[in-house]
């Protein structure tokens, strides 16, 4: 055999070939195999950071497995509300009176357009409740409305290193992620949950997972979805 023999085989090229020529006469089909893709290169991902992790068909099927995960006296913060279904969905199933529960959002969609790699996934201004925060008839919950960055600054959150942290990131945008994720690093530890609702955006939630936290904790993944993930902290990595 040539010592020369191609790495894309002629079968392969020839498939590619037919393949491009399709989405070159039927391109509104190259998003969903874009989407094929992204869920692809997650699952991957996942292999590689986790071994083998439970999955489930909707979040609310992995929502229900970490329930019970969740310990009592629990401090609650959720990046991202829009319109209040997760927020409606968690109060309803924990009863716990000493449960504090603080959502943050603009409430006016999001401050710049959703991409990846340049393909925009939403607009400016996609998941706006036109300012108004979600009527949840719940003492136990404080909105916190703007910029994350200021009312997360606005407060001394110290007292959470002395309560259980269930973490739930949904702002879809790197930035704002990352600014919550950085601002909290300071108080996790072990037995915290994290959920991501878009952990397979390699150019967003996925990428302040890997920058911010997988270096820093040892984690249990708790299962997945094809798009989220539920994540427990054990223990932080030693400093180098």
């Amino acid at each position: 055999m040539s010592q020369f023999k191609p790495a894309n085989s002629r079968a392969r090229q020839l498939t590619q070939s037919i393949l491009a020529r399709a989405l070159q006469l039927i391109p509104v089909a190259s998003e969903p195999l874009r989407q094929v893709g992204d869920l692809s290169g997650y699952a991957r991902w996942k292999r590689e950071r986790f071994q083998r992790t439970r999955l489930f068909s909707h979040r609310e099927r992995l929502w229900e497995a970490i329930r019970p995960t969740l310990g009592t006296g629990l401090t609650v913060m959720e990046f991202g509300v829009a319109w209040g279904y997760a927020t409606n969905w968690w109060l309803q199933r924990l009863p716990d009176r000493n449960l504090t529960w603080h959502g943050f959002d603009t409430f006016t969609g999001l401050p710049t357009t959703w991409d990846r790699e340049g393909l925009i996934v939403a607009p400016l201004g996609a998941f706006s409740a036109h300012g108004d925060t979600p009527r949840i008839d719940d003492s136990r919950v404080e909105w916190h409305v703007g910029d994350v960055k200021q009312t997360l600054a606005a407060r001394d959150w110290s007292g959470l290193g002395g309560r259980p942290l269930f973490v739930m990131f949904d702002f879809d945008l790197y930035e704002p992620t990352a600014v919550a994720m950085q601002a909290l690093l300071p108080y996790f530890k072990a037995g915290d949950v994290l959920y991501f609702d878009e952990a397979f955006d390699a150019w967003n939630e996925r990428r302040a997972i890997d920058e911010l936290l997988l270096g820093r904790f040892h984690v249990t993944c708790l299962g997945s979805t094809a798009t989220a993930l539920a994540l427990r902290l054990e223990r932080a990595v030693p400093k180098a």
